[in-house]
């Protein structure tokens, strides 16, 4: 009868004893399970410090660098939204914004078609660069300094408070359809003289028929309208007066004095 005792007191001391350890292995393997690895931190981007803006409603823009001595470029940015702003890393502006490179840029419409649209040459002085590039503005200057003035007259009256003419501008690769009678050539300009040849009348709103640059409405007697800027200045929507025309640049592309502010 003790033998029996013994013998199940000795079988319970295991099952006692067995039982922790069971309760541990369980517990191990349920953390074990549950374990996730390490989450993986995302790569260091550093903070862009150059800025390209798209002021162009319906296309984005693919921002290329030309070298004109290999003939070689390369992507700068791509997929500028319409009315958005995207920025290049400092490490890109060091190795392509270089003095006498050109910036080639392309738009694309809502069905992917891309186009050639402005290329603009790097310019600024060895020891300074640009810092941001607008792209794609409409400004306007009154110029001052005309004989076109003296034979204004006869179209004065007729204008309503405008001009008796306006000189469009069109600075990009591509051609300018506005309203139904207008068209710009690339690179070119146009003398509007208003509906009928008599005038352009203040309120007049410029539509272009292509959908790349948003309505203009003629608010100020400017002699001049710029479509297409591309410079590292913002320009105004309304430009202010300008006693003459600049001698500094080509009059059909007119970089130069965008750039100084002076256009």
């Amino acid at each position: 009868m003790a033998g029996v005792i013994l013998l199940i007191a000795v079988i319970i001391g295991f099952i006692i004893a067995t039982i922790p350890s069971t309760q541990q292995s369980s517990t191990g393997s349920t953390v074990s399970s549950s374990s996730s690895p390490p989450e993986q931190l995302p790569e260091y981007t550093p903070p862009a410090n150059f800025h390209v803006f798209n002021y162009l409603p319906n296309h984005s823009l693919r921002v290329e660098v030309l070298n004109p001595d290999s003939g070689k470029s390369v992507v700068l940015v791509d997929g500028v939204q319409p009315l958005k702003t995207k920025g290049i890393t400092k490490d890109k502006v060091e190795a392509h914004l270089h003095q006498g490179n050109i910036i080639r840029i392309y738009i694309t419409d809502s069905e992917g078609v891309c186009k050639h649209y402005t290329d603009h040459v790097i310019d600024n002085a060895c020891d300074q660069r640009i810092k941001n590039l607008h792209v794609g503005m409409i400004t306007t200057r009154f110029i001052g300094k005309s004989t076109d003035g003296l034979r204004m007259s006869t179209l004065a009256d007729n204008a309503i408070q405008g001009h008796s003419w306006l000189l469009i501008h069109n600075l990009t690769e591509l051609p300018i359809r506005l309203n139904d009678d207008i068209v710009v050539a690339p690179h070119s300009t146009e003398r509007y003289l208003g509906y009928l040849h008599q005038g352009v009348t203040l309120g007049m709103i410029f539509k272009d028929q292509d959908h790349i640059y948003p309505d203009f409405q003629y608010l100020n007697p400017h002699t001049d309208l710029y479509y297409g800027v591309v410079s590292d200045l913002r320009q105004p929507l309304y430009g202010p007066f300008q006693l003459e025309y600049s001698d500094d640049c080509d009059l059909d592309q007119t970089l130069w004095p965008f750039e100084l502010g002076q256009m």
